[in-house]
């Protein structure tokens, strides 16, 4: 509406549950439905604190990122006929005034690392109109604003693993030198990369849905559901929450890197939930290893 020269822009979306689950990769199962919820419940009870638009000498700013939701459940068939939310007047501000929205590539939806993720949406702020030039930084500075909770060793690990991969959608990360011992990670859009780097980005052989099992009992809706699709591998933000609060210390993204590394090593370790089993798991981890950590 913004780029159609509208003026009056509303605070309020509607949408349908099922398009937005659809659009950003997700199941449209009950689970998610609920999961969905949960995420609304979370952004508006998350209180932020910010000084970032003091322009004008120091001003200090308290919002949630939404002032309500509302779900409209139909009381005969208690499904969802439309959810509406209202994003806080902070918020569109940022939006209307400061252009503080970057587009994505929706092929970012099906990347199930939180480390990837979170390094997508770094490039995508730092190299996406840098042109030909990119963007680099330190390996050092970009362990410092990633807010990683484990060493900087096991970030640093797992980083290299990513850039040698080197699969993000829309964009090519390279090592170009060092300085000080330690990588130079270089950016770039990918047709700015070569002819080497200019491909359609599709998920890792790791992140491709498996067929379940099936026998002959088994139902036609069972039989089309997959064993291990790229949204299960992916954690919600109820387990991390549940994770940091009962195995304080650990670096939850580091964890799970190590855990798919145990799952992909036997085929019959695929779990049916996935994050259950990875509750489990560092559970064990923790017990075995609390000592490690402060």
């Amino acid at each position: 509406m913004k780029n159609r020269g509208v003026i009056d822009i509303p605070r309020e979306l509607k949408f349908q549950p099922h398009d937005l689950l659809k659009a950003i990769a997700r199941s449209t199962g009950g689970r998610d439905y609920a999961q969905l919820r949960d995420s609304l419940e979370r952004l508006k009870t998350t209180v932020v604190t910010t000084n970032i638009r003091g322009k004008r000498g120091q001003k200090t700013t308290m919002f949630s990122w939404i002032d309500q939701w509302d779900d409209l459940i139909d009381a005969q068939t208690k499904k969802s006929r439309g959810l509406t939310l209202t994003v806080s007047d902070w918020f569109h501000r940022g939006v209307m005034e400061d252009g503080g929205l970057l587009a994505i590539d929706p092929a970012y939806f099906s990347i199930t690392g939180g480390r990837e993720r979170w390094l997508y949406r770094v490039a995508r702020k730092h190299a996406g109109g840098n042109g030909s030039d990119g963007f680099a930084i330190s390996m050092p500075v970009l362990f410092d604003k990633s807010g990683a909770e484990g060493p900087y060793r096991r970030f640093k690990f797992e980083i290299l693993k990513i850039i040698k991969r080197n699969d993000l959608p829309g964009f090519s990360f390279s090592i170009r030198s060092e300085t000080g011992g330690e990588p130079l990670v270089h950016m770039l859009r990918r047709e700015y990369a070569g002819e080497g780097a200019q491909h359609e980005w599709k998920p890792t052989p790791k992140q491709t849905p498996r067929p379940r099992p099936t026998s002959q009992q088994a139902t036609p809706a069972k039989q089309d559901l997959p064993l291990l699709s790229p949204i299960i591998r992916a954690l919600s933000e109820r387990t991390i929450a549940q994770i940091r609060s009962e195995f304080p210390g650990w670096d939850i993204y580091a964890l799970q890197a190590t855990f798919n590394e145990w799952l992909d090593a036997d085929a019959s370790r695929a779990p049916d939930n996935y994050e259950a089993a990875f509750y489990g798991w560092v559970r064990r981890h923790h017990a075995r290893n609390r000592s490690q950590v402060s």
